[in-house]
């Protein structure tokens, strides 16, 4: 018994990224086709490696109503892979539930898509006779908060068995709930390999029973920085032989950290920016980079970094230093977290507003607190009707850029 299957989720096809502020019809062309593109190479994967089956675990399109462009583009590389004689099986997520599914397109008679009212167990054969079963169910709506995993049933009847599903495994709060479960419950129902979507990062849960995620395909902003792809999975004697990571986004988002501490002029800061750019793209494989530089640490220049036209002129010079580069580098942003030479520490324990001001951040920073303290805020309908949404990081960043703007202007107002 010894066959190869790939396993991928979590696709966004046609997210509009509408963050990126790049002119460059190449560079926003590039952009909005990425999530294609990295599918596209999913599929040259699978027929390359000889893969006899991919498992797609939710969440192919990214909005719950899917334009004909993006459907008709998936369902030719479905196609490709029915050509080359690769079976498909799909669910629906939380982003495309199953009652907006697109019914004006067939799919090929290779492609298997898993209903949402029940669970359900389909038979596969490989070409070396082996017996293989896929149980699966989809998303009926865009949040599911029942354990669909708990319906499945315990030990389909064949050699390797095989569970799909789009679902929340684990506590962690990065991830919405939809059809939570856990992982020790996972573990006793009996399948060989959960193969689940929801989570953008790739993660190997559980071996033996494997429970993994294979994260998104394509990352599309900046809390999905780094390599995103899919597994390759090959089986022997009805256990995971191999399993590899393989990256295969189209465009790399990527974060970098740079102190300032060396730093006493902005006219020497400005090749080390480049520099740490020119790093990044060394380890992005020959992609095109959108990256986001972070000054960080502790310098004199941390007053003139906190004023924004600074780094906005800072970031149009480096843009135009990199407006050659081919796979092309994008610059999306410099962010200032650095901090003033002086020990903020020992200014919080003076007894006047600043220092009740840098307190009170230092609270929000070191807790961890500032997404609790700002629910409030967000969760005001004037807010959300903007469509902003800040994670822990983002708000971070706010709190500390408050502190600096205190600093500056209090400070410098005692100083004069």
């Amino acid at each position: 018994m010894s066959f190869r299957f790939i396993h991928c989720a979590d696709l966004h096809l046609d997210t509009p990224f509408l963050g990126i502020t790049a002119e460059s019809t190449e560079i926003i062309s590039a952009v909005r086709e990425s999530t294609f593109e990295a599918f596209n190479s999913v599929v040259r994967l699978a027929i390359e490696t000889g893969a006899e089956f991919l498992l797609l675990a939710g969440d192919i399109f990214d909005a719950g109503k899917q334009s004909v462009r993006a459907v008709l583009k998936f369902r030719d590389m479905l196609q490709e892979l029915d050509r080359h004689g690769i079976r498909i099986f799909m669910v629906h997520g939380n982003h495309d539930p199953a009652q907006n599914a697109f019914s004006a397109v067939s799919w090929p008679d290779s492609t298997h898509v898993f209903p949402s009212s029940r669970p359900e167990t389909v038979p596969f054969h490989t070409k070396d006779g082996s017996t293989v079963s896929v149980t699966g169910q989809s998303h009926e709506t865009a949040s599911i908060k029942q354990n669909l995993a708990a319906h499945f049933p315990e030990r389909p009847d064949s050699e390797f068995r095989i569970a799909l599903l789009h679902a929340h495994a684990g506590t962690s709060s990065m991830h919405a709930p939809y059809a939570p479960c856990n992982i020790s419950q996972l573990k006793q129902q009996g399948f060989d390999y959960w193969a689940l979507g929801h989570v953008h990062r790739a993660k190997i849960l559980a071996a033996r029973p494997h429970i993994v995620y294979p994260g998104c395909i394509q990352g599309r902003s900046f809390r999905e920085t780094g390599p995103r792809g899919c597994y390759s999975v090959e089986v022997e004697n009805s256990q995971v032989k191999e399993i590899i990571f393989q990256e295969l986004d189209a465009v790399r988002w990527i974060e970098a950290d740079l102190p300032v501490n060396d730093f006493s002029t902005i006219d020497s800061l400005e090749p080390a920016i480049e520099e740490k750019i020119d790093q990044m793209f060394g380890k992005s494989s020959a992609r095109p980079l959108i990256c986001r530089i972070r000054l960080t640490g502790r310098g004199p220049l941390y007053r003139e970094l906190y004023r924004e036209s600074t780094r906005n002129e800072l970031v149009e010079r480096i843009r135009e230093n990199l407006s050659g580069a081919h796979p092309f580098v994008w610059l999306q942003e410099i962010r200032a977290a650095c901090q003033p030479e002086f020990d903020i520490k020992e200014r919080m324990k003076g007894d006047d507003f600043l220092a009740k001001a840098l307190e009170a951040g230092e609270e929000l920073l070191e807790q961890d607190r500032a997404l609790e303290v700002f629910a409030t805020l967000l969760s005001d309908r004037r807010i959300s009707r903007l469509g902003i949404t800040l994670d822990q990081e983002e708000l971070m960043d706010i709190v500390l850029q408050a502190q600096m703007l205190c600093i500056d202007q209090l400070e410098g107002d005692s100083e004069a």
